[in-house]
């Protein structure tokens, strides 16, 4: 069966005219992960109408660099707070908000083993659906996205890489070892490890600290893989393109299309009831 047609958009950069709902008042909850890698803290928003009774999907959200600890609390929320002005305390997914240290990226193995172990204790803690695991982030997270999603493309449903750079350098070598792919391509060593994987990719044309060129590149090798894979190109933004792609209205309702049917990346015990 062939894949679904890639999309190609480009889009006007101007602000979504609905109303919507200020997420400045959207509560987080702050919690602890300790792992071997160290402990860490991260934030978690749980629907106002979650129950024990039902699963519920979860996305890990990974932030900017300017974003890390010490630029402020709103701070390292800000583009989810964006997604979350859709639906605020009705959005229907548990988000989970990893803080990558200063310092350090989303491609250190530090950052990424206390993500994942974030991601594991609030699927435990909270009844999360492992078939509906999303990955999304923005600058310095967008590249995350594109790095974790590289290395276990088994544990997301969907991915939504935003403005971030491609990390064709280890990991494209590693993939092109694995894949039998020539490694002096590693755009389509990228997309042999991501072409069953749906992505959305955002970015803006006029971006001068992550060029176009990047994401250009991976999704022509993807479209060559048949891959589901959508490219929104904001004309004539810059860098900040995250405040238009998470105030896409399609966008939740795209990521709650796929499931992982077959996802055995997670381990989990029966869940905790929610905290008082």
């Amino acid at each position: 069966m062939s894949r679904p047609t890639p999309q190609i958009e480009v889009a006007i950069a101007h602000g979504d005219t609905g109303v919507r709902i200020d997420p400045r008042y959207v509560v987080f909850s702050q919690r602890n992960v300790i792992s071997g890698a160290g402990s860490a803290i991260f934030h978690l928003f749980v629907p106002s109408y979650w129950n024990i009774r039902r699963k519920w999907p979860v996305i890990l959200f990974l932030h900017g660099e300017d974003d890390q600890p010490g630029c402020g609390e709103i701070s390292p929320l800000l583009g989810v707070r964006t997604l979350l002005s859709l639906l605020g305390t009705d959005f229907p997914c548990l988000i989970v908000c990893p803080q990558c240290a200063p310092g350090k990226d989303w491609n250190h193995p530090v950052m990424q083993k206390l993500a994942l172990t974030a991601l594991d204790q609030a699927v435990h803690e909270c009844n999360g659906d492992i078939s509906r695991v999303y990955l999304t982030g923005m600058s310095m997270g967008g590249a995350g996205v594109w790095e974790l999603a590289t290395r276990w493309p088994s544990r997301w449903a969907a991915i939504v890489p935003v403005c971030g750079g491609v990390p064709a350098s280890s990991t494209a070598s590693a993939s092109a070892v694995e894949g039998g792919v020539d490694i002096r391509d590693p755009y389509t060593a990228l997309a042999s490890r991501l072409r069953f994987v749906p992505i959305w990719v955002f970015h803006g044309t006029s971006d001068t600290a992550v060029p176009i060129s990047e994401p250009r590149q991976l999704v022509a090798a993807l479209h060559a893989l048949e891959a589901d894979v959508r490219f929104t190109e904001y004309d004539g933004r810059g860098h900040e393109s995250w405040s238009l792609a998470y105030s896409e209205a399609d966008l939740l309702k795209w990521l709650l299309l796929y499931r992982t049917p077959h996802n055995r990346a997670f381990k989990t015990k029966r869940p905790y009831r929610r905290r008082r």
